[in-house]
């Protein structure tokens, strides 16, 4: 009689686990399928706005935060650049230099870290004749293979200091998310059939790399903003 008890025992043992292993991956799945729907863009504490005319100027900040210094200069001009692509609006880069250095500190902008002073950028962008300026705060970057990028984004009015848009962008290029996303932005704007050589190239490239990043921030941003508006 011992021995069928141990056999029942045993086998109930075993139904106990093969369940636990069973929720394991339902759950694990749940998990798995909810990270591959989180957007690599969420925008939030969205606006309405009137529609951008082409007398409106929009301001871009040079980049704060961890981004190593020697290249805030390439990041700035990517920036712009992406900005003048998808605002149809005066987009121009605001220069550290001149009567603007001290402005453009980080402490005077950002007091506490991703944290900006809309107040202030809002007081420079009056004096730059802005209606509204750009902003960006790298919170993580890896510019070499496997990239990664982590950025805060913000626009913000010049009349109120108020927030028009804020993003948060993360660019994980081990993500098969965002390789998904690249070959997209490969056929999209270099207008030529997907290529994995293509493809490969931009993964290891860190100024192609930077480039589709805020390619993708920037027309976020502007769909979010104005999502009438024909880009």
């Amino acid at each position: 009689m011992k021995l069928p008890l141990l056999s029942v025992v045993i086998f109930c043992c075993l139904i106990f686990l093969i369940s636990c292993v069973t929720r394991r991956g339902i759950d694990f799945g749940h998990w798995a399928g909810s990270a591959e729907n989180v957007p690599l863009i969420h925008v939030y504490n969205l606006t309405r706005n009137p529609p951008l005319v082409p007398s409106n100027i929009i301001a871009v900040l040079p980049p704060l935060g961890v981004l190593p210094e020697e290249d805030r200069d390439g990041f700035h001009q990517a920036f712009l650049r992406e900005a003048q692509h998808y605002f149809r609006a005066q987009v121009i880069a605001v220069k550290k230099e001149g009567v603007f250095v001290n402005y453009l500190e980080e402490k005077n902008l950002a007091p506490h870290p991703a944290i900006l002073d809309f107040a202030e950028i809002a007081r420079l962008g009056k004096l730059l004749g802005a209606k509204y300026m750009l902003c960006s705060y790298v919170r993580e970057v890896k510019q070499y293979p496997p990239q990664n990028y982590a950025i805060y984004f913000a626009m913000i009015a010049t009349d109120n200091g108020n927030s028009v848009c804020e993003m948060d962008a993360h660019f994980n290029a081990m993500e098969q998310r965002v390789e998904v996303a690249l070959g997209e932005y490969l056929q999209s704007r270099r207008a030529r059939p997907y290529d994995r050589t293509n493809l490969e190239i931009m993964l290891r490239s860190p100024m192609e790399y930077r480039a589709f990043v805020l390619a993708m921030s920037c027309k976020a941003m502007a769909e979010a903003v104005w999502p009438n508006k024909k880009l």
